[in-house]
């Protein structure tokens, strides 16, 4: 049995027409829900795993049209929704994000001033609920990290909140449609509703509010975007608050290679997308378009990769 290193470059988009990459992982970080005001305080831990100090920009931003957002950071109100960030090799800090009386939800996204790899940026946010000056609940969640599908499964339609943002930072940027659909516990298909973000715009509502009057109990709710999106899931029980893993959702596809001497394997492969890291596995299952042939022992291949400007770069170990 032998194995050797396979790589294959697709000049196609699999999941996305424009997949430019807009956050660079350990370098950039984004918090599609900050809440602050009215009962309700984020803090953002933020800490530079390296050995040169870390400088970036936190842009703040409300509503679907990308607001810039002013909210006191350890105690001063910001302007034109900006934070400066510098950080000293291995310091760690954490912001107090507050509000005035009124509740206001908005993004936090986090980029670097350079690309060099000598500074990191490590980091986590907590909600801190409120009744007055003690602290009723917190929550931690950690970055959320940029999709094109992903699933939230719950077991009560009515407790569950979804947050979503926009992180384009390619220029030029751009609006972006997101559809929502809604499955009951059955997997049958209730309704859609899609959404616009404009560039940093945020959008964040209980599922009752985006589908009032829905049929579903029990069941999920998945997201789908041709650009990269961001968001945050809680869920809401006698006034307490948990946070939702909401993760890059696998698809599956068919696929045919032709090698170079023009060899044909049929399989299928299926693929993950967190921002611009690829990951996925592959099974060939017969040769030469022959499915009444197929291998006896298929394999099963993990695979590895990139989407970067529509491009797909693909690794994996293969048999053969």
């Amino acid at each position: 049995m032998r194995w050797k290193a396979v790589s294959i470059i697709l000049a196609l988009s699999i999941l996305s027409p424009l997949a430019a990459q807009n956050l660079f992982i350990y370098k950039d970080a984004a918090f599609a829900q900050v809440a602050a005001g009215e009962g309700w305080e984020t803090r953002i831990t933020l800490h530079n795993r390296g050995t040169f100090r870390y400088e970036g920009t936190l842009f703040f931003s409300t509503g679907e049209g990308g607001i810039p957002w002013n909210p006191f950071v350890d105690g001063t109100q910001i302007s034109e929704g900006k934070f400066e960030v510098s950080l000293k090799p291995g310091e760690t800090v954490t912001l107090r994000i507050t509000g005035n009386e009124k509740l206001t939800p908005g993004n936090a996204i986090l980029t670097s001033r350079d690309l060099v790899l000598d500074n990191f940026i490590e980091s986590n946010l907590t909600y801190f609920v409120k009744s007055g000056t003690r602290t009723t609940d917190s929550i931690g969640v950690l970055p959320s990290a940029e999709f094109y599908v992903a699933t939230v499964p719950f077991e009560n339609f009515a407790n569950v909140a979804i947050a979503l943002g926009n992180a384009d930072l390619v220029d030029p940027m751009e609006d972006i449609d997101i559809e929502l659909l809604l499955y009951d516990a059955q997997g049958v298909f209730q309704v859609s509703k899609t959404i616009t973000l404009s560039p940093f715009g945020h959008k964040a509502e209980f599922l009752l509010e985006l589908f009032e009057g829905a049929p579903v109990s029990q069941g999920k709710l998945e997201i789908r975007s041709d650009l990269p999106v961001i968001g945050t899931a809680l869920t809401v029980v006698d006034n307490q608050v948990s946070s939702l893993p909401l993760k890059p959702s696998p698809i599956a596809y068919t696929i045919r290679m032709v090698s170079t001497d023009d060899r044909v394997l049929n399989g299928q492969i299926v693929l993950w997308a967190e921002g611009y890291r690829m990951g996925g596995y592959l099974v060939i299952s017969h040769e030469n378009d022959d499915e009444n042939e197929p291998f006896t022992d298929p394999g099963f291949n993990i695979v590895t990769g990139q989407l970067i400007d529509a491009f797909l770069d693909l690794n994996f170990i293969g048999q053969g």
